[in-house]
């Protein structure tokens, strides 16, 4: 049965042994060097990954906001984003009016995602999780305004509501 030899060594010999390396006791009291082995994928690391790759929904969002927004401005007539607020592409009786309100909902459910692996990042840091609530409240705010298509008075509530989310770090 092979061991691990744990006895004290003298620092000239430690610098000397290579760090990425252990020595093994087999049964016959030779010593072979052997590299460690890969580490498996165990809970924590499965989190940490799983962590980050929710960290891209953040990002994710914003891309399908430009790109929704610009691609229903491109099919609605006479749209001008210059000129006209982002709501009219959703307004009632808009022909982008169901594209806009499921973009909305798409951004706000990746936004909460992405609110998850923040809050779960700042807890490993040992920071305060205050700019992750704000990011959910931006989600609520989100699909809200995508519930509730303009000239409806909830669309405007959710839409002032919106800065709260503007103020996450």
């Amino acid at each position: 049965m092979a061991s691990i030899d744990m006895r004290e060594r003298g620092s000239s010999e430690a610098k000397a042994m290579n760090p990425r390396r252990f020595r093994i006791l087999d049964a016959t009291s030779a010593v072979a060097e052997h590299p460690l082995p890969m580490p498996r994928i165990g809970a924590c690391q499965g989190l940490a990954l799983m962590t980050t790759i929710r960290l891209w929904f953040g990002p994710i969002a914003v891309l399908l906001f430009i790109a929704g927004t610009l691609a229903i401005g491109a099919f609605t007539p006479g749209y001008s984003h210059v000129r006209q607020t982002v709501s009219e592409l959703g307004e009632v009786g808009s022909p982008g009016q169901f594209t806009f309100s499921a973009l909305l909902c798409v951004m706000a459910v990746c936004l909460a995602i992405f609110a998850s692996a923040v809050v779960r990042s700042l807890h490993r840091l040992g920071c305060s999780a205050l700019p992750a609530y704000f990011v959910v409240a931006m989600a609520i705010s989100c699909a809200g305004v995508g519930l509730f298509s303009y000239p409806h008075p909830l669309h405007n509530i959710f839409g002032m509501s919106e800065t709260v989310g503007l103020q996450a770090p």
